[in-house]
């Protein structure tokens, strides 16, 4: 893999971009499909699946998001790992504050889809659609991207590796 990282990043890529982010699926009938507002203030070990209009995370610890739809994601001091989930439809879709977020195989879709303020974000397999900008970030803030894939005017590519500040 080493030896040969540009074409394992090549064949990695090409098969994200064969792989839909999330399954569709259809809502059982019986069950209420209005999304809803998530939060969680102070707390650890919570879990969010579903669908949601916004997920907001204060001072929480231990979060998984997984399998979730949402407008948007503001996590505010905060540890948080995202899963399988799509989030779209805000102005930013995920908003970090002094967090740490590991995101795997997600969809981001906003004018600006991640803005991060003094936090860490990790991300692998993560698709940015943004019609602004993929990142906004201040240089207190680092990104890990593996295999990611960008689509912005200022960005169209694969992202791979570090990036301190504006990760583009």
């Amino acid at each position: 893999m080493l030896e040969r990282a540009d074409e394992f990043n090549r064949i990695v890529g090409e098969e994200l971009k064969a792989q839909p982010a999330l399954p569709i699926t259809r809502p059982d009938k019986g069950r209420n499909t209005i999304p809803r507002a998530g939060r969680c203030d102070h707390e650890q070990g919570r879990l969010f699946t579903g669908r949601y209009t916004s997920i907001e995370l204060i001072e929480c610890k231990d979060v998984k998001i997984v399998g979730a739809i949402a407008e948007r994601i503001t996590a505010d001091d905060s540890e948080v790992i995202i899963e399988n989930s799509r989030i779209s439809g805000a102005a930013i879709a995920l908003s970090a504050t002094r967090s740490d977020i590991l995101a795997t195989n997600v969809t981001m879709s906003a004018e600006t889809p991640i803005s991060a303020s003094r936090s860490h974000l990790d991300l692998a397999g993560v698709k940015l659609l943004g019609t602004r900008t993929a990142v906004a970030s201040d240089d207190r803030s680092v990104f890990i991207f593996s295999i990611c894939q960008a689509e912005s005017p200022d960005h169209t590519g694969l992202l791979h590796g570090t990036r301190h500040g504006n990760a583009k």
